[in-house]
């Protein structure tokens, strides 16, 4: 009788260990609720609630869904954590061409750091700002968040601040530069389409990539904050700028210029006047032999682009200058090289035409 007793309770020690031991394919999720709803930008990052933990770490809480771009905005070399905070019950509607539809009261945030070494993110970071996007009555507002040296919280600023940056990039190289954080009112001029403000990264075809281990849209679908999604293999995707496997030259540099070009250089936006360089654009408003506006910013270039001849184009000129004829025109300080290589690889592979004034 007692030799079955002890075999009672081990057998039900082994059932409890079998049953309450993690199951790798159902994992238990701790609840880390995020607030229903937010009214305004407010003074500091953590008054959001939407991190738990220490707020450095970047913690999502559950209705605060954490993204990547294919292929992102080159910012000096910055590092950048992507986060959208849906409202408590609302879902964006899917768009096959532009921005996801988002609901009333979505923020979108966006954190810039610097690791300290770029061959091993594992060793840290210095973060430097988290921009802010939040939709109340259908407009988008902006805020920009700088965060203090002990890394411990981020607060609301109107005004550019200039901070040094350093690290190590991925040749093993020690770099520094004079990292500018822009103003409320610079960050307006790049999101601005039709004179109101709007997202950039957040596109289908932007998003169309697997992150966390699943594909995003799929993930925003099944977490219920997304609708509309059609099936995967009928949404357009860009390819990822630096990854030759991922598509051809052209169709890479043209992602490239129109994630950190085309948010101004489009129909809609403050340099419509002058190229062409958003995704839908068209190869005869990209700037082959077309004469610049912008005068002695030009570098006594003729042209924006020479086919053929990337060496004598505007548009390689400005894009290695970090003076007042860099472009971008604002928030850059460090020559993204591996980008203007891209771009000039891309010049050089068009059939010259012969540019004449």
């Amino acid at each position: 009788m007692l030799k079955l007793k002890y075999f009672t309770i081990i057998l039900l020690g082994a059932l409890f260990i079998t049953f309450c031991k993690k199951d790798p394919e159902n994992p238990i999720v701790t609840p880390r609720p995020s607030p229903d709803k937010i009214d305004t930008l407010l003074p500091k990052l953590s008054d959001f609630k939407l991190f738990y933990g220490d707020l450095k770490d970047m913690q999502a809480t559950d209705n605060l869904f954490n993204y990547d771009l294919i292929t992102p905005l080159y910012s000096d070399y910055a590092g950048k954590a992507r986060f959208i905070f849906f409202p408590k019950g609302s879902t964006a509607n899917y768009n096959n061409t532009g921005v996801l539809n988002f609901p009333e009261g979505t923020l979108i945030l966006k954190t810039f750091y610097f690791s300290k070494d770029l061959r091993n993110e594992a060793l840290g970071r210095k973060i430097l700002e988290t921009r802010v996007l939040f939709l109340k009555n259908g407009i988008w507002h902006s805020g920009n968040y700088h965060w203090n040296n002990e890394q411990t919280e981020a607060f609301l600023e109107e005004e550019e601040k200039e901070v040094t940056a350093n690290w190590i990039d991925v040749n093993g190289i020690s770099q520094t530069t004079q990292y500018l954080i822009p103003s409320n009112l610079d960050c307006e001029k790049c999101h601005k389409s039709n004179e109101t403000l709007e997202p950039l990264g957040p596109k289908a075809r932007n998003l169309n990539k697997l992150f966390n281990g699943k594909n995003q849209l799929q993930a925003l679908n099944e977490l219920g904050f997304l609708k509309g999604l059609p099936a995967l293999g009928s949404i357009p995707k860009v390819p990822k700028w630096d990854d030759p496997s991922s598509g051809s030259l052209d169709l890479r540099a043209r992602a490239y210029l129109d994630i950190n070009c085309g948010h101004c250089h489009n129909e809609n936006g403050n340099a419509n006047f002058t190229i062409l360089l958003n995704w839908e654009a068209g190869a005869d408003k990209l700037g082959k032999c077309q004469t610049p506006s912008y005068g002695s910013r030009s570098g006594g270039f003729s042209f924006d682009i020479v086919p053929g001849k990337a060496d004598s184009s505007v548009m390689t000129y400005r894009m290695g200058e970090t003076n007042q004829n860099k472009m971008p025109s604002i928030a850059k300080t460090f020559v993204h090289k591996e980008g203007v290589e891209l771009i000039k690889n891309w010049i050089n592979e068009m059939t010259p035409i012969g540019c004449t004034e």
